[in-house]
Protein backbone atom coordinates (compact mmCIF):
# COMPACT_ATOMS: atom_id res chain seq x y z
CA UNK A 1 0.00 0.00 0.00
CA UNK A 2 1.30 3.39 -1.08
CA UNK A 3 1.61 5.69 1.61
CA UNK A 4 0.26 8.98 1.55
CA UNK A 5 1.43 12.17 3.15
CA UNK A 6 -0.18 14.09 5.60
CA UNK A 7 -1.23 17.08 3.53
CA UNK A 8 -2.24 15.05 0.71
CA UNK A 9 -4.38 12.87 3.31
CA UNK A 10 -5.98 16.76 4.35
CA UNK A 11 -6.19 17.55 1.06
CA UNK A 12 -7.55 14.98 -0.52
CA UNK A 13 -10.60 14.47 2.48
CA UNK A 14 -11.34 17.86 1.93
CA UNK A 15 -11.66 17.95 -1.53
CA UNK A 16 -14.33 14.79 -1.37
CA UNK A 17 -16.00 16.63 1.11
CA UNK A 18 -16.68 19.68 -0.97
CA UNK A 19 -17.26 17.89 -3.70
CA UNK A 20 -20.26 16.13 -1.96
CA UNK A 21 -21.23 19.73 -1.10
CA UNK A 22 -21.49 20.93 -4.60
CA UNK A 23 -23.39 17.87 -5.63
CA UNK A 24 -25.91 18.91 -2.93
CA UNK A 25 -25.16 16.83 -0.07
CA UNK A 26 -24.34 19.33 2.50
CA UNK A 27 -27.91 20.61 3.32
CA UNK A 28 -29.40 16.86 2.97
CA UNK A 29 -26.22 16.17 5.72
CA UNK A 30 -27.34 19.35 7.83
CA UNK A 31 -31.23 17.81 7.84
CA UNK A 32 -30.47 14.02 8.09
CA UNK A 33 -28.82 15.18 11.58
CA UNK A 34 -31.54 16.49 13.81
CA UNK A 35 -31.07 14.73 17.09
CA UNK A 36 -34.53 12.28 17.70
CA UNK A 37 -34.33 13.87 21.46
CA UNK A 38 -36.18 16.81 22.28
CA UNK A 39 -34.31 20.07 24.29
CA UNK A 40 -33.69 18.13 27.30
CA UNK A 41 -30.97 16.13 28.65
CA UNK A 42 -32.37 12.19 29.23
CA UNK A 43 -29.77 11.10 31.18
CA UNK A 44 -29.05 8.36 28.60
CA UNK A 45 -27.39 8.59 25.10
CA UNK A 46 -29.41 8.34 21.72
CA UNK A 47 -29.56 4.15 21.35
CA UNK A 48 -26.85 3.60 18.56
CA UNK A 49 -27.41 0.91 15.46
CA UNK A 50 -25.80 -2.77 16.57
CA UNK A 51 -23.64 -3.66 13.80
CA UNK A 52 -23.03 -7.30 15.44
CA UNK A 53 -24.38 -8.72 18.58
CA UNK A 54 -21.81 -10.69 20.71
CA UNK A 55 -22.10 -13.71 22.67
CA UNK A 56 -20.90 -15.43 25.66
CA UNK A 57 -18.36 -16.56 26.89
CA UNK A 58 -16.06 -15.07 24.20
CA UNK A 59 -17.65 -14.02 20.81
CA UNK A 60 -16.49 -12.82 17.46
CA UNK A 61 -17.13 -9.60 15.63
CA UNK A 62 -16.10 -9.61 11.75
CA UNK A 63 -13.81 -12.29 11.87
CA UNK A 64 -11.58 -12.12 14.90
CA UNK A 65 -12.37 -14.02 18.54
CA UNK A 66 -12.95 -11.67 21.13
CA UNK A 67 -11.55 -13.29 24.30
CA UNK A 68 -14.06 -13.45 26.80
CA UNK A 69 -13.12 -10.94 29.89
CA UNK A 70 -10.51 -8.94 28.11
CA UNK A 71 -12.37 -6.26 26.80
CA UNK A 72 -15.82 -6.20 28.90
CA UNK A 73 -16.78 -3.19 30.63
CA UNK A 74 -13.96 -1.32 29.40
CA UNK A 75 -14.38 1.78 31.61
CA UNK A 76 -14.66 0.24 34.86
CA UNK A 77 -11.72 -2.17 34.59
CA UNK A 78 -8.94 0.06 36.29
CA UNK A 79 -5.76 -0.22 38.27
CA UNK A 80 -3.53 -1.04 35.63
CA UNK A 81 0.05 -0.81 35.52
CA UNK A 82 1.29 2.78 35.55
CA UNK A 83 1.97 4.13 32.09
CA UNK A 84 5.15 5.87 31.81
CA UNK A 85 4.70 9.78 32.69
CA UNK A 86 4.80 11.43 29.33
CA UNK A 87 3.18 9.08 28.05
CA UNK A 88 -0.13 9.61 30.19
CA UNK A 89 -0.03 13.14 29.88
CA UNK A 90 0.35 13.02 26.17
CA UNK A 91 -3.05 10.31 26.86
CA UNK A 92 -5.15 13.27 28.10
CA UNK A 93 -3.86 16.45 26.74
CA UNK A 94 -4.07 14.99 22.51
CA UNK A 95 -6.39 13.45 20.81
CA UNK A 96 -3.92 10.39 20.35
CA UNK A 97 -0.24 11.11 19.10
CA UNK A 98 2.54 9.47 17.01
CA UNK A 99 5.27 7.99 17.72
CA UNK A 100 7.23 11.20 16.53
CA UNK A 101 5.22 13.62 18.93
CA UNK A 102 6.31 10.36 21.76
CA UNK A 103 9.96 10.79 21.01
CA UNK A 104 9.80 15.01 21.12
CA UNK A 105 8.38 14.88 24.23
CA UNK A 106 10.50 12.38 25.60
CA UNK A 107 13.51 14.33 24.34
CA UNK A 108 12.02 17.16 25.72
CA UNK A 109 10.96 16.33 28.73
CA UNK A 110 7.33 16.43 31.08
CA UNK A 111 7.26 19.99 31.98
CA UNK A 112 9.04 21.36 28.91
CA UNK A 113 6.21 20.08 27.40
CA UNK A 114 3.82 21.01 28.80
CA UNK A 115 5.08 24.49 28.10
CA UNK A 116 5.44 23.85 24.67
CA UNK A 117 1.68 22.98 24.35
CA UNK A 118 0.82 25.50 26.51
CA UNK A 119 2.42 28.46 24.36
CA UNK A 120 0.67 27.15 21.04
CA UNK A 121 0.85 30.16 19.66
CA UNK A 122 4.55 28.88 18.70
CA UNK A 123 4.15 25.96 17.23
CA UNK A 124 3.14 26.59 13.84
CA UNK A 125 -0.14 24.73 12.65
CA UNK A 126 -0.17 27.13 8.88
CA UNK A 127 0.23 24.43 6.64
CA UNK A 128 -2.94 23.19 8.07
CA UNK A 129 -4.58 26.44 8.31
CA UNK A 130 -4.33 27.42 5.25
CA UNK A 131 -5.78 24.19 3.81
CA UNK A 132 -8.90 25.10 5.54
CA UNK A 133 -9.31 27.98 4.33
CA UNK A 134 -8.71 26.88 1.25
CA UNK A 135 -11.21 24.19 0.66
CA UNK A 136 -13.43 25.33 3.55
CA UNK A 137 -13.90 29.23 2.54
CA UNK A 138 -17.37 29.87 5.34
CA UNK A 139 -14.88 29.58 8.02
CA UNK A 140 -13.27 33.10 7.35
CA UNK A 141 -16.60 34.72 6.80
CA UNK A 142 -18.29 37.31 8.79
CA UNK A 143 -21.73 36.38 9.50
CA UNK A 144 -23.29 39.53 7.50
CA UNK A 145 -21.83 37.35 4.40
CA UNK A 146 -23.26 34.03 5.70
CA UNK A 147 -26.34 35.30 5.38
CA UNK A 148 -25.80 35.42 1.71
CA UNK A 149 -25.26 31.91 1.42
CA UNK A 150 -27.47 30.12 -0.49
CA UNK A 151 -27.03 26.89 1.48
CA UNK A 152 -26.79 26.95 5.11
CA UNK A 153 -25.42 23.15 5.29
CA UNK A 154 -22.25 24.60 3.89
CA UNK A 155 -21.65 26.59 6.51
CA UNK A 156 -22.89 23.98 9.00
CA UNK A 157 -20.74 21.37 7.35
CA UNK A 158 -17.71 23.54 7.13
CA UNK A 159 -17.44 23.94 10.74
CA UNK A 160 -17.99 20.45 11.89
CA UNK A 161 -15.30 19.49 9.06
CA UNK A 162 -12.86 22.30 10.29
CA UNK A 163 -13.38 20.79 14.09
CA UNK A 164 -12.69 17.21 13.34
CA UNK A 165 -9.22 17.83 11.13
CA UNK A 166 -8.22 20.20 13.50
CA UNK A 167 -8.60 17.79 15.90
CA UNK A 168 -6.69 14.43 13.78
CA UNK A 169 -4.14 16.78 12.42
CA UNK A 170 -3.55 19.81 14.21
CA UNK A 171 0.47 20.06 15.85
CA UNK A 172 -1.31 22.25 18.57
CA UNK A 173 -3.17 18.78 20.18
CA UNK A 174 -4.06 20.77 24.07
CA UNK A 175 -5.21 24.08 22.23
CA UNK A 176 -7.97 21.92 20.49
CA UNK A 177 -8.54 20.00 23.83
CA UNK A 178 -8.91 23.58 25.12
CA UNK A 179 -11.07 24.52 22.54
CA UNK A 180 -13.82 21.16 22.65
CA UNK A 181 -13.28 21.76 26.58
CA UNK A 182 -15.22 25.47 26.04
CA UNK A 183 -17.09 24.66 23.11
CA UNK A 184 -19.14 22.40 25.60
CA UNK A 185 -19.15 25.06 28.31
CA UNK A 186 -20.45 28.04 26.40
CA UNK A 187 -22.69 25.06 24.03
CA UNK A 188 -24.50 26.22 21.57
CA UNK A 189 -26.26 24.05 19.00
CA UNK A 190 -25.87 23.92 15.64
CA UNK A 191 -29.14 23.61 14.46
CA UNK A 192 -31.03 25.89 16.16
CA UNK A 193 -31.96 28.07 12.81
CA UNK A 194 -29.57 29.98 12.26
CA UNK A 195 -26.73 28.96 14.56
CA UNK A 196 -25.90 26.52 11.40
CA UNK A 197 -24.17 29.60 10.32
CA UNK A 198 -23.60 31.97 13.29
CA UNK A 199 -22.07 28.87 15.33
CA UNK A 200 -19.02 29.79 12.86
CA UNK A 201 -18.52 33.25 14.06
CA UNK A 202 -18.54 31.62 17.54
CA UNK A 203 -16.38 28.97 17.03
CA UNK A 204 -13.86 31.28 15.54
CA UNK A 205 -14.05 34.71 17.47
CA UNK A 206 -15.34 33.77 21.06
CA UNK A 207 -13.91 30.41 21.65
CA UNK A 208 -10.54 29.60 19.72
CA UNK A 209 -9.35 33.30 20.71
CA UNK A 210 -9.73 32.49 24.47
CA UNK A 211 -9.31 28.79 24.84
CA UNK A 212 -6.23 29.05 26.74
CA UNK A 213 -6.84 33.06 27.46
CA UNK A 214 -8.66 35.39 29.23
CA UNK A 215 -11.60 33.61 30.92
CA UNK A 216 -13.02 36.98 31.52
CA UNK A 217 -12.53 38.09 27.87
CA UNK A 218 -14.45 35.00 26.59
CA UNK A 219 -16.95 35.57 28.79
CA UNK A 220 -18.20 39.22 27.50
CA UNK A 221 -17.55 37.41 24.10
CA UNK A 222 -19.85 34.90 24.17
CA UNK A 223 -22.64 37.30 25.46
CA UNK A 224 -21.98 39.47 22.69
CA UNK A 225 -21.94 36.51 19.99
CA UNK A 226 -24.77 36.83 17.89
CA UNK A 227 -24.64 32.53 18.15
CA UNK A 228 -25.09 32.60 21.98
CA UNK A 229 -27.90 35.96 21.80
CA UNK A 230 -29.89 34.20 19.21
CA UNK A 231 -30.03 30.36 21.20
CA UNK A 232 -30.57 31.86 24.41
CA UNK A 233 -33.41 34.23 23.04
CA UNK A 234 -31.61 37.07 23.93
CA UNK A 235 -32.60 38.77 21.12
CA UNK A 236 -35.94 38.87 22.38
CA UNK A 237 -35.04 40.37 25.91
CA UNK A 238 -36.66 43.75 26.29
CA UNK A 239 -38.07 45.63 28.61
CA UNK A 240 -41.46 45.48 27.40
CA UNK A 241 -41.13 41.45 27.74
CA UNK A 242 -38.02 40.05 29.41
CA UNK A 243 -36.42 36.69 28.14
CA UNK A 244 -34.60 35.04 31.61
CA UNK A 245 -32.69 32.09 29.68
CA UNK A 246 -29.75 33.72 28.58
CA UNK A 247 -29.94 35.36 32.04
CA UNK A 248 -30.30 31.79 34.22
CA UNK A 249 -27.87 29.86 31.40
CA UNK A 250 -24.73 32.63 32.30
CA UNK A 251 -25.33 32.03 35.97
CA UNK A 252 -26.38 28.59 36.02
CA UNK A 253 -23.81 27.11 33.38
CA UNK A 254 -20.86 29.55 32.41
CA UNK A 255 -19.93 31.33 35.50
CA UNK A 256 -21.65 30.56 38.96
CA UNK A 257 -22.85 26.54 38.73
CA UNK A 258 -26.13 25.36 39.54
CA UNK A 259 -25.38 25.39 43.33
CA UNK A 260 -24.50 28.60 43.17
CA UNK A 261 -25.29 31.70 44.55
CA UNK A 262 -27.98 33.09 43.43
CA UNK A 263 -32.05 32.90 43.61
CA UNK A 264 -34.90 33.59 41.29
CA UNK A 265 -34.94 37.22 41.33
CA UNK A 266 -31.16 37.41 40.90
CA UNK A 267 -31.69 35.30 37.66
CA UNK A 268 -35.03 38.36 36.82
CA UNK A 269 -32.29 41.22 37.28
CA UNK A 270 -29.69 39.63 35.64
CA UNK A 271 -32.11 39.40 32.40
CA UNK A 272 -33.16 42.98 32.99
CA UNK A 273 -29.47 43.75 32.70
CA UNK A 274 -29.19 42.46 29.37
CA UNK A 275 -32.36 43.91 27.79
CA UNK A 276 -31.27 45.61 24.41
CA UNK A 277 -28.53 43.43 23.86
CA UNK A 278 -30.00 42.07 20.41
CA UNK A 279 -29.54 41.50 16.74
CA UNK A 280 -29.47 43.43 13.85
CA UNK A 281 -28.70 43.33 10.07
CA UNK A 282 -26.71 46.72 10.26
CA UNK A 283 -23.33 45.36 11.41
CA UNK A 284 -21.23 42.51 10.25
CA UNK A 285 -21.18 40.62 13.61
CA UNK A 286 -25.17 41.28 13.72
CA UNK A 287 -24.75 41.99 17.32
CA UNK A 288 -26.00 45.45 18.86
CA UNK A 289 -27.51 47.44 21.96
CA UNK A 290 -30.24 48.68 21.20
CA UNK A 291 -31.33 51.21 23.80
CA UNK A 292 -35.07 51.28 23.03
CA UNK A 293 -35.38 47.54 24.59
CA UNK A 294 -33.74 48.29 27.56
CA UNK A 295 -34.64 48.24 31.13
CA UNK A 296 -32.92 51.65 32.55
CA UNK A 297 -34.00 51.25 36.22
CA UNK A 298 -32.46 50.09 39.16
CA UNK A 299 -31.30 46.52 39.56
CA UNK A 300 -30.01 44.62 42.25
CA UNK A 301 -27.63 41.12 41.35
CA UNK A 302 -26.37 39.58 43.99
CA UNK A 303 -26.94 42.02 47.00
CA UNK A 304 -24.53 44.34 43.94
CA UNK A 305 -26.47 47.47 43.25
CA UNK A 306 -26.31 48.40 39.42
CA UNK A 307 -27.48 52.42 40.00
CA UNK A 308 -30.93 53.87 37.37
CA UNK A 309 -29.68 55.06 34.18
CA UNK A 310 -26.99 53.10 32.90
CA UNK A 311 -27.10 51.14 29.27
CA UNK A 312 -24.96 48.41 28.11
CA UNK A 313 -22.67 48.90 31.14
CA UNK A 314 -25.62 47.08 33.03
CA UNK A 315 -24.63 43.60 31.38
CA UNK A 316 -20.85 44.42 31.90
CA UNK A 317 -21.33 44.97 35.61
CA UNK A 318 -22.92 41.57 35.39
CA UNK A 319 -20.02 39.87 33.70
CA UNK A 320 -17.60 41.45 35.71
CA UNK A 321 -19.25 40.51 38.76
CA UNK A 322 -19.45 37.35 37.76
CA UNK A 323 -16.46 36.72 36.20
CA UNK A 324 -15.04 38.10 39.92
CA UNK A 325 -17.18 35.31 42.00
CA UNK A 326 -15.60 32.35 44.20
CA UNK A 327 -18.35 30.27 42.77
CA UNK A 328 -17.11 30.74 39.35
CA UNK A 329 -13.68 29.77 40.19
CA UNK A 330 -14.73 26.51 42.11
CA UNK A 331 -17.17 25.75 39.33
CA UNK A 332 -14.86 26.28 36.29
CA UNK A 333 -11.94 24.88 38.01
CA UNK A 334 -14.00 21.12 39.06
CA UNK A 335 -15.16 21.39 35.12
CA UNK A 336 -11.27 21.29 34.27
CA UNK A 337 -10.47 18.58 36.75
CA UNK A 338 -13.21 16.17 35.51
CA UNK A 339 -12.44 16.79 31.87
CA UNK A 340 -8.26 16.45 32.32
CA UNK A 341 -8.09 14.25 35.91
CA UNK A 342 -11.45 11.97 36.51
CA UNK A 343 -15.12 11.85 36.51
CA UNK A 344 -14.78 12.44 40.56
CA UNK A 345 -11.09 14.31 40.97
CA UNK A 346 -9.65 15.13 44.32
CA UNK A 347 -10.83 18.25 45.96
CA UNK A 348 -7.44 19.11 46.44
CA UNK A 349 -6.73 19.50 42.88
CA UNK A 350 -9.85 21.83 42.63
CA UNK A 351 -9.18 23.80 45.20
CA UNK A 352 -5.51 24.28 43.49
CA UNK A 353 -7.19 25.54 40.22
CA UNK A 354 -9.91 27.83 41.68
CA UNK A 355 -7.40 29.70 43.79
CA UNK A 356 -5.17 30.11 40.49
CA UNK A 357 -8.33 31.60 39.02
CA UNK A 358 -8.51 34.27 41.82
CA UNK A 359 -5.19 34.84 41.34
CA UNK A 360 -4.57 35.67 38.21
CA UNK A 361 -7.97 36.95 37.36
CA UNK A 362 -8.85 33.90 35.55
CA UNK A 363 -6.00 32.97 33.33
CA UNK A 364 -6.44 30.10 31.89
CA UNK A 365 -3.65 29.35 30.46
CA UNK A 366 -1.99 29.36 33.97
CA UNK A 367 -4.87 27.17 35.57
CA UNK A 368 -3.70 24.39 33.16
CA UNK A 369 -0.04 25.45 33.59
CA UNK A 370 -1.01 24.20 37.79
CA UNK A 371 -3.39 21.42 36.65
CA UNK A 372 -0.47 19.43 34.37
CA UNK A 373 2.45 20.16 36.82
CA UNK A 374 -0.10 19.39 40.04
CA UNK A 375 0.35 16.03 41.85
CA UNK A 376 -2.83 14.91 41.24
CA UNK A 377 -2.63 15.04 37.80
CA UNK A 378 0.59 13.34 37.33
CA UNK A 379 -0.73 10.84 40.06
CA UNK A 380 -3.95 9.92 38.87
CA UNK A 381 -3.86 7.08 36.03
CA UNK A 382 -6.32 6.10 33.02
CA UNK A 383 -9.06 7.35 35.25
CA UNK A 384 -11.05 9.47 32.32
CA UNK A 385 -13.10 6.92 30.16
CA UNK A 386 -12.79 8.49 26.75
CA UNK A 387 -15.99 10.10 24.57
CA UNK A 388 -16.82 8.50 20.94
CA UNK A 389 -14.86 11.85 19.49
CA UNK A 390 -11.73 11.30 21.70
CA UNK A 391 -11.72 7.52 21.02
CA UNK A 392 -12.10 7.65 17.16
CA UNK A 393 -9.52 10.88 16.56
CA UNK A 394 -6.67 8.88 19.33
CA UNK A 395 -7.27 5.43 17.02
CA UNK A 396 -6.84 7.99 13.61
CA UNK A 397 -3.59 9.35 15.50
CA UNK A 398 -2.41 6.47 17.10
CA UNK A 399 -2.49 3.98 13.91
CA UNK A 400 -1.35 6.41 11.32
CA UNK A 401 -3.07 5.01 8.65
CA UNK A 402 -3.22 6.06 4.88
CA UNK A 403 -7.10 7.59 4.89
CA UNK A 404 -8.84 7.41 1.80
CA UNK A 405 -11.17 10.34 0.24
CA UNK A 406 -13.96 8.83 1.57
CA UNK A 407 -12.73 9.16 5.16
CA UNK A 408 -14.44 11.64 6.27
CA UNK A 409 -17.66 10.39 5.56
CA UNK A 410 -16.67 7.93 8.33
CA UNK A 411 -16.05 9.96 10.93
CA UNK A 412 -19.24 12.07 10.36
CA UNK A 413 -21.36 8.30 10.53
CA UNK A 414 -19.10 7.01 13.64
CA UNK A 415 -20.38 10.01 15.98
CA UNK A 416 -23.24 10.17 14.10
CA UNK A 417 -24.23 6.78 15.41
CA UNK A 418 -22.39 7.37 19.13
CA UNK A 419 -24.00 11.00 19.10
CA UNK A 420 -20.95 12.89 19.56
CA UNK A 421 -20.91 14.73 16.78
CA UNK A 422 -19.74 18.46 17.24
CA UNK A 423 -22.34 20.94 18.40
CA UNK A 424 -24.99 18.79 17.97
CA UNK A 425 -25.76 18.36 21.86
CA UNK A 426 -29.55 20.50 21.76
CA UNK A 427 -29.49 21.98 25.35
CA UNK A 428 -27.27 24.29 26.63
CA UNK A 429 -24.82 22.11 29.27
CA UNK A 430 -22.87 20.73 26.36
CA UNK A 431 -21.83 16.84 26.23
CA UNK A 432 -22.11 14.97 29.27
CA UNK A 433 -18.29 13.97 30.72
CA UNK A 434 -18.67 11.11 32.85
CA UNK A 435 -18.19 7.36 31.56
CA UNK A 436 -22.00 6.38 32.67
CA UNK A 437 -23.44 8.05 30.06
CA UNK A 438 -20.87 6.69 27.33
CA UNK A 439 -20.74 3.04 28.31
CA UNK A 440 -23.77 1.59 27.78
CA UNK A 441 -23.74 -2.16 25.84
CA UNK A 442 -24.31 -0.90 22.63
CA UNK A 443 -22.14 2.17 22.57
CA UNK A 444 -19.22 -0.16 23.31
CA UNK A 445 -20.24 -2.36 21.05
CA UNK A 446 -20.09 0.02 18.21
CA UNK A 447 -16.56 0.97 19.35
CA UNK A 448 -15.68 -2.59 19.52
CA UNK A 449 -16.83 -2.59 15.67
CA UNK A 450 -14.90 0.26 14.68
CA UNK A 451 -11.71 -1.03 16.02
CA UNK A 452 -12.20 -4.80 14.52
CA UNK A 453 -13.18 -3.00 11.29
CA UNK A 454 -9.85 -0.77 11.51
CA UNK A 455 -7.48 -3.36 11.91
CA UNK A 456 -8.89 -6.76 10.13
CA UNK A 457 -9.42 -4.30 6.43
CA UNK A 458 -12.94 -4.02 6.82
CA UNK A 459 -12.87 -0.36 6.76
CA UNK A 460 -10.42 -0.51 4.29
CA UNK A 461 -12.44 2.10 1.74
CA UNK A 462 -11.66 4.74 4.36
CA UNK A 463 -8.84 4.21 6.48
CA UNK A 464 -5.69 1.66 5.67
CA UNK A 465 -4.03 0.22 8.59
CA UNK A 466 0.00 0.01 7.64
CA UNK A 467 0.04 -3.60 9.77
CA UNK A 468 3.76 -4.20 8.11
CA UNK A 469 4.63 -0.82 9.74
CA UNK A 470 2.86 -1.89 12.48
CA UNK A 471 4.42 -5.67 13.07
CA UNK A 472 7.98 -4.14 12.22
CA UNK A 473 8.81 -7.83 11.41
CA UNK A 474 7.29 -9.59 13.92
CA UNK A 475 6.50 -13.46 13.33
CA UNK A 476 6.25 -15.21 16.76
CA UNK A 477 3.30 -14.33 18.90
CA UNK A 478 5.60 -13.09 21.69
CA UNK A 479 7.11 -10.55 19.38
CA UNK A 480 3.35 -9.43 18.19
CA UNK A 481 1.89 -8.84 21.33
CA UNK A 482 5.19 -7.03 23.02
CA UNK A 483 5.54 -5.05 19.21
CA UNK A 484 1.87 -4.25 18.74
CA UNK A 485 1.41 -3.19 23.34
CA UNK A 486 4.12 -1.02 23.09
CA UNK A 487 3.28 0.93 19.52
CA UNK A 488 -0.68 1.36 20.52
CA UNK A 489 -0.23 1.59 24.40
CA UNK A 490 3.58 2.47 24.98
CA UNK A 491 3.07 0.89 28.05
CA UNK A 492 2.92 -2.17 30.38
CA UNK A 493 0.08 -4.92 30.34
CA UNK A 494 -0.85 -6.61 32.92
CA UNK A 495 0.40 -10.03 33.72
CA UNK A 496 -2.89 -11.55 32.70
CA UNK A 497 -3.75 -9.60 30.04
CA UNK A 498 -0.23 -10.19 28.38
CA UNK A 499 -1.44 -13.75 29.24
CA UNK A 500 -4.49 -13.58 27.26
CA UNK A 501 -3.18 -12.03 24.26
CA UNK A 502 -0.65 -14.45 23.74
CA UNK A 503 -3.13 -17.54 24.06
CA UNK A 504 -4.81 -15.92 21.36
CA UNK A 505 -1.68 -15.11 19.36
CA UNK A 506 -0.04 -18.63 20.03
CA UNK A 507 -4.05 -20.37 19.37
CA UNK A 508 -2.77 -21.97 22.70
CA UNK A 509 0.58 -23.24 21.37
CA UNK A 510 3.99 -21.67 22.08
CA UNK A 511 4.16 -17.81 22.15
CA UNK A 512 7.94 -18.64 20.56
CA UNK A 513 6.91 -20.60 17.65
CA UNK A 514 7.45 -18.86 14.15
CA UNK A 515 4.01 -17.85 12.37
CA UNK A 516 4.19 -18.08 8.28
CA UNK A 517 3.39 -14.56 6.97
CA UNK A 518 0.12 -14.64 6.15
CA UNK A 519 -0.96 -15.83 9.98
CA UNK A 520 1.58 -13.47 12.04
CA UNK A 521 -0.35 -10.34 9.70
CA UNK A 522 -3.99 -12.19 10.90
CA UNK A 523 -3.51 -12.68 14.46
CA UNK A 524 -1.42 -9.04 14.33
CA UNK A 525 -4.48 -7.81 13.03
CA UNK A 526 -6.27 -9.39 16.38
CA UNK A 527 -4.06 -7.92 18.37
CA UNK A 528 -4.52 -4.62 17.35
CA UNK A 529 -8.40 -4.64 17.36
CA UNK A 530 -7.86 -6.46 20.91
CA UNK A 531 -5.68 -3.50 22.04
CA UNK A 532 -8.04 -0.55 20.49
CA UNK A 533 -11.01 -1.91 22.25
CA UNK A 534 -9.26 -2.66 26.01
CA UNK A 535 -9.57 -0.50 28.86
CA UNK A 536 -5.68 0.29 28.20
CA UNK A 537 -7.10 2.03 25.68
CA UNK A 538 -10.50 3.02 25.87
CA UNK A 539 -9.45 5.07 29.01
CA UNK A 540 -6.66 7.89 29.27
Amino acid sequence: MATMTRRRMMESGLAALVSSMSAGAGAGLAQGMNPARLRERSGTPPTPRVLRQPGKPGFEIGHIPMPAGFIDNAALKLNLPPAPEIVQLLNRISYGFLQEELDAAEAMGYAAWVEYQLNYEDIDASELEDILNEFLPTLTMSNAELFELEDFGQAYIELKAATLFRQIFSPRQLFERMVEFWGDHFNIYHQDDVTQILKTSDDRDVIRPNALGSFRDMLFASASSAAMVYYLDNFSNTVFGPQENYGRELMELHTLGVDGPYTEEDVIEVARAFTGWTLTDETDDLFTFYAPFHDFEEKVVLGQVIPAGGGIEDGEFVLDLLADHESTANYLAKKLCIRFVADDPPQSIIDKIAQEYLDTGGDIREMMRTLLLSGEFRNNDALKFKRPTDYLMSVIRTLNPNLTDAYFRLIFDFLITLGHLPFQWPTPDGYPDDAVYWTSTNALLNRWNFAIGAADGGLDYFIQVRIFELMDGARRPIEIVDTLAERILHRDLAADDRAVLLEYASDGGSPNQWLPLAEAVRKARGVVALLLSSRYFQNR
